[in-house]
């Protein structure tokens, strides 16, 4: 009787602990609060290896959508230290999943992008196609957060078809990316689309939670379509359908969201009623950034600058509040209110560290960017070191089989075949080797000489050389990569280096960060100007070489050459300007030739256009890099910070006849299609094509 009761005992524990688990499946994506509870009282009374695993994915979920970084890291070391019993054969991959958005959620970009990739990895040695379609997911998420936009649409385009390749049907979360992504883009139609697909995706799997999240971004597209009133309409019925299920922060944000739309419409009393909403939702909390700005901004409009001033001076200090990108609109938004109110000094100041909120955050944001690219380049040579190991064992593996099944043939049929089969495969080992190695001699020579006629295209320097040596002031001759070209010895004598060491060093190495940084974009802005008279009042920029060396006084200066080059004047003396005019004057003179020809010059900028585009093309193709790596790696083209993000503005003008300047640097354009003939291996039909259109460039230069 007793062992009877017993067996009903556990049997009904095991029934109560599966239960518990359904709920707990059920309720994660509608009710994070009861989900917690319901899967940590599962947890305590699961039996299996298995069943803990997922339990504790699901609350490391949780703990993660709630910013308890120090739980959900505990839960994944647990997890992680069951996993040899657990018999999923995804289980490593969902682990490094978890570890990989924990990191995300953290702000460590460059740690959740290599455990993204180690779970990409995994998924594809395992074939598992829904698998690797979650891992696109997610590697697009991390590049939209770098900024990568062409990366991030490219693996979510790859997440969806390997989704409907396997037969999924739930396509929800990915199509909300699209969707927000296009609707960044300004492709409102594309966004609308995949927003109304992920809605009735998420809808369909009972998901209340992102199925709300999806109709949030598409009422934000209608806003900034100019559909203010069909997304205020949305917005007040996500509102309502968020108090429901009792999510604070989320009614937070679309409070926020109304209170911008009356922003716009000049109603900045609904502002302040609904940033007052916002605000009850964070009683538990310090109020964000956020709020205070747009509650600020609601005075201001109402014509209440100095309460605006007040309200933004109390809320400080503001780093324990927001995220840099609202301490920036913060203090910008304090410069324009103290403006209005006439407190002009307090104005500059908010401006100004405004300013320079937004450099440090362009400075983190470009840092986060290098470090995930050295993962990529890192998890890239481990995979290449990895697979050369696996293909130098098949062949091993394959040489012993060989071997030995000489060794059989060569015993049946005596010591006179053993010896005719050694000296044969020994010539065809030998004619192989010297096969093998002219072609790479070949292969060599074709990438010698396509960087010797790059080479042969730079502007030639002897005249501009003759110039700096007479000059009276001691000045450097620099590219658009920000390395030293040319210089006088008086130069080389003032920076306290050899000529021979000062030419081809960089910026970086002649000075601190700080100046390398401003002489660039002082480089930038004379190339931009030409030798125009506006480029000879470049403001100067003081630098310090070292203690007891007096400072120098740098003035950038743009010279007009075939090439994108300037000239550094280190005293920054009124008369450089005067030497730089007298060393264009002698390059023309040097360089002179015949008049363009009218019935040329239209073949020759398509060309141009043509090269570039086809060269960007097989970049591209190869490399499976942009125009940004492309401009880096050949020093050719000048690379620029606009809005936070890398820009290659010169390159792209020739990408166009409509933006190609009038007076189009060829070379430029000729060089670059020797950097890709060098730097890719291209198969003889690409190859040819492009020398082809090389030379029909240079024929045409020639001719003009």
């Amino acid at each position: 009787m007793l062992a009877g009761s017993t067996a009903v005992a556990v049997e009904a524990s095991t029934s109560a602990g599966d239960g518990l688990l359904e709920q707990c499946r059920s309720l994660r994506n509608s009710d994070r609060q009861a989900a917690a509870s319901i899967c940590s009282q599962a947890l305590a009374q699961a039996e299996s290896a298995d069943a803990r695993f997922e339990l504790r994915m699901h609350l490391a979920d949780l703990a993660v959508a709630s910013a308890k970084w120090q739980d959900a890291e505990q839960l994944l070391q647990e997890a992680e230290g069951e996993l040899g019993a657990v018999s999923d054969r995804l289980a490593e991959h969902r682990l490094l999943r978890r570890r990989g958005m924990l990191e995300f959620r953290r702000g460590d970009l460059a740690r959740a992008l290599a455990h993204f990739l180690r779970a990409k990895e995994q998924a594809k040695s395992l074939a598992d196609p829904r698998a690797e379609a979650i891992s696109e997911n997610d590697l697009g998420i991390v590049y939209r957060r770098l900024g990568e936009d062409r990366e991030a649409l490219g693996h979510w385009l790859a997440s969806l078809k390997l989704k409907r390749d396997s037969g999924e049907r739930d396509l929800a979360a990915t199509e909300d990316n699209l969707g927000n992504l296009y609707k960044d883009l300004g492709e409102y139609s594309q966004a609308e689309q995949f927003l109304q697909q992920a809605i009735q995706g998420h809808q369909s799997a009972g998901r209340i939670l992102p199925s709300l999240h999806s109709q949030e971004a598409l009422a934000v597209l209608q806003a900034e379509r100019g559909e203010r009133a069909q997304a205020e309409q949305q917005l007040l019925s996500i509102w309502e359908q968020f108090n429901g299920v009792g999510a604070a922060p989320d009614r937070g944000r679309v409070a926020q969201h109304l209170a911008r739309l009356a922003l716009q419409g000049e109603q900045p009393e609904q502002a302040m009623r609904w940033l007052q909403i916002a605000k009850q939702q964070w009683s538990a909390a310090p109020v964000p950034l956020e709020l205070s700005v747009l509650e600020a901004r609601s005075l201001r409009i109402a014509g209440k600058a100095e309460q605006a001033v007040t309200l933004l001076q109390a809320a400080q200090p503001w780093p324990e509040q927001g995220a840099p990108e609202a301490q920036v609109e913060a203090w910008r938004e304090l410069s324009t209110s103290a403006e209005q109110g006439g407190d002009h000094e307090l104005a500059l100041q908010a401006s100004r560290s405004a300013e320079a909120m937004s450099e440090k955050l362009q400075r983190d944001r470009h840092d986060q960017r290098m470090n995930a690219l050295r993962v990529r380049f890192e998890l890239a040579e481990l995979e290449h070191e990895r697979a050369r190991l696996q293909r130098l064992s098949a062949e091993q593996g394959l040489m012993l089989e060989t071997r030995r099944r000489q060794l059989i043939s060569i015993a049946l049929g005596g010591l006179s075949l053993l010896a005719v089969l050694i000296v044969w495969f020994q010539r065809r080992m030998y004619r192989q080797r010297l096969s093998l190695q002219a072609r790479e001699a070949a292969e060599r020579r074709r990438a010698d000489r396509a960087i010797r006629e790059a080479e042969a295209l730079r502007a030639d320097l002897r005249s501009i050389q003759l110039g700096l040596d007479e000059a009276a002031e001691a000045m450097l001759v620099i590219d658009a990569g920000g390395r030293v070209r040319s210089a006088n010895q008086r130069a080389a004598d003032r920076l306290q280096r050899s000529l021979d060491d000062l030419i081809g060093s960089s910026l970086g190495t002649l000075f601190d960060q700080q100046t390398a940084a401003e002489i660039s974009r002082a480089l930038d802005q004379a190339l931009e100007a030409g030798s125009d008279a506006a480029a000879r009042h470049a403001p100067q920029i003081d630098a310090t070489l070292a203690p007891g060396v007096p400072a120098l006084r740098l003035r950038v200066l743009g010279l007009s050459l075939e090439e994108e080059l300037g000239v550094l004047a280190l005293e920054g003396l009124p008369e450089a300007s005067v030497w730089v005019d007298r060393m264009n004057i002698a390059h023309t003179q040097r360089q002179a030739k015949q008049p363009t020809a009218a019935e040329v010059e239209p073949a020759f900028r398509q060309g141009l256009v043509d090269l570039l585009n086809q060269c960007l093309e097989l970049w591209e193709r190869h490399t499976q890099r942009g125009r940004i790596e492309l401009a880096e790696r050949s020093g050719i083209w000048r690379v620029t910070i606009d809005d936070g993000r890398l820009r290659t503005r010169t390159l792209d003008r020739y990408l166009a006849l409509d933006t190609l300047p009038a007076k189009p640097r060829w070379r430029e354009a000729v060089r670059t299609a020797y950097f890709i003939l060098a730097e890719c291996e291209l198969d003889a039909e690409r190859r040819q094509a492009l020398e082809a259109e090389v030379q029909r460039v240079l024929s045409l230069a020639g001719q003009r």
